[in-house]
């Protein structure tokens, strides 16, 4: 589950899972491990930014979301002794997502993408196309001319 709180510059909220891979754990949190396969956690190492892409159980429309510029803190550590439950224990990272340079923080796939697009959603991180501009005349503005020097003979 995933409670975002919208503002300006970007989003924040929790993250819930029932295991965050260890994938995640060591190239974005930087835990390290050791000869016996041991992850260890460094007070002194920074965490990685990275793109969060995801949609939500339930969508009838299965709208897929990326969410760019994200940190994360540690995961929460919760458990419960329990004898005979079968109840999943869950992780959760506090998020942020922040602006990228260009203002972008979140991009959704409409009712408008393309197949192509939506099939490789999870393929790598989508970055949006912007229309090319163009002049008043609908054209571009170059000069056309390969010639740098457009005297004669010269």
């Amino acid at each position: 589950s995933s409670d975002l709180i919208n503002n300006n510059s970007g989003y924040e909220g929790d993250l819930e899972l029932a295991l965050i891979p260890e994938e995640f754990l060591k190239d974005i949190l930087h835990e390290e491990e050791d000869g016996n396969g041991v992850l260890t956690e460094n007070a002194n190492n920074s965490f990685e930014r990275f793109a969060l892409l995801f949609e939500f159980t339930g969508d009838a429309k299965a709208i897929r979301h990326v969410l760019y510029c994200c940190s994360a803190s540690r995961p929460s550590m919760e458990g419960e002794t329990a004898e005979d439950e079968k109840e999943v224990q869950t992780e959760t990272l506090s998020l942020m997502a922040s602006a990228l340079a260009n203002g972008f923080v979140k991009a959704k796939t409409s009712s408008n993408t393309s197949k192509a697009v939506y099939d490789a959603w999870y393929d790598e991180v989508y970055e949006p196309q912007l229309p090319a501009e163009e002049d008043e005349d609908g054209e571009d503005s170059g000069d056309g001319g390969d010639n740098p020097d457009p005297t004669p003979g010269g």
